[in-house]
């Protein structure tokens, strides 16, 4: 045993990958001051690694220079790969599974202390998001790279622990993040997404309601008139509920029945995939959304057609790109949807 412990002490090239691993956990883990740590955290291998190649030809003839250097630019891509797994894996589930919510409880317990109304509560832990030394919203930050966190970084919009950690991020994070801050504030809350006009926000109960409330922009919502608010026409606006793809459209834009009917020989074809996207963005600006939208993530994409071989939807009035899918067969239309009336649309297989 005491050889054992006497090798590992000598060790020198060990010792100092302990030293760097125990220097990350510290960088990573003890709160505030995020962005600065996490870039030390992120630089300092690469420091380290230039200092070492150079005092090593520092002690080398001129003549090896050169082969010095080849020697650790051939080594610099493994490590950026590893740097990279590490900090997009290891460092946000070590996070999570040994802080978790701890953070956020003690904020959330500091930010509304002493108030017992609702929607002053509310205010307050928007007025927190807001705050630039509490978020930063990387729409605006992109000028201030380093302290910002370089744009490789792991992003999960949908876990408030690591969001709240990484104090990054876009309407989805902050979000995300006030749904779990409300809910240690006693007030229960859920995310709204309209993902085809690339947007999130929030709802919260007050008074037995649903309230809309956008936490990126510190204010609450008129749902009549946010659409003209945003500038935008919706096409459609969901909530997650026990896991499945709610539909909250109506609440925010008048809308339009969209009929599919599915045909393969003149057969309704039932269990059809439908795939519903959304082409505002991509015509308003071409230049920055190059493809039509989905209404709903591919992941959480469960539409089909029943046994009739229909799938209904509520859309705002807008042009959309519409797929159906059944065993190798696929079809594609375009259609524009009217507001207040049923808009029928027939994809038949050939």
């Amino acid at each position: 045993m005491k050889i054992g412990v006497t090798k590992i002490l000598v060790n020198k090239r060990l010792i100092t990958i302990i030293s760097f691993f125990l220097l990350y956990l510290f960088l990573l883990l003890v709160p505030g001051y995020y962005a600065l740590r996490l870039t030390i955290a992120i630089l300092s291998p690469f420091v380290a690694f230039t200092v070492y190649a150079l005092l090593k030809v520092a002690r080398l003839r001129c003549s090896l220079l050169k082969s010095t250097l080849l020697h650790f630019l051939s080594c610099l891509p493994a490590f950026v790969v590893v740097i990279l797994i590490f900090f997009t894996t290891f460092v946000p589930e070590t996070y999570v599974a040994l802080v978790g919510d701890v953070e956020i409880r003690n904020t959330v317990k500091e930010i509304v202390a002493g108030i017992s109304d609702p929607e002053l509560k509310v205010r307050q832990i928007m007025g927190w998001e807001i705050n630039s030394n509490n978020m930063t919203n990387m729409y605006e930050s992109q000028s201030n790279f380093i302290l910002s966190i370089p744009l490789f970084w792991y992003r999960d919009t949908e876990n408030p622990s690591w969001i709240f950690f990484y104090k990054r991020g876009n309407c989805a994070e902050y979000a995300t993040l006030f749904v779990k801050m409300a809910e240690f504030a006693g007030i229960q809350g859920r995310c709204v997404y309209n993902l085809a006009e690339d947007h999130s926000w929030a709802e919260v109960i007050i008074d037995n309601m649903w309230v809309p409330v956008n936490p990126s922009a510190n204010k609450f919502i008129n749902p009549t008139t946010y659409e003209n608010e945003r500038g935008i026409q919706m096409s459609y606006v969901y909530v997650i509920e026990n896991g499945k793809v709610v539909d909250v459209t109506s609440q925010y834009t008048a809308t339009g029945r969209l009929i599919i009917h599915v045909l393969k020989d003149n057969q309704s074809v039932a269990g059809a995939k439908i795939t519903v996207k959304s082409r505002f963005l991509m015509e308003r600006d071409p230049a920055r959304y190059d493809s039509p939208r989905n209404i709903v993530p591919e992941d959480e994409q469960i539409f089909s057609t029943d046994e009739n071989g229909e799938c209904v939807f509520n859309l705002g009035g807008n042009n959309y790109t519409v797929t159906a899918e059944f065993d190798t067969y696929k079809v594609e239309n375009n259609i524009t949807i009217e507001e207040n009336k049923d808009n029928p649309l027939i994809m038949s297989f050939s």
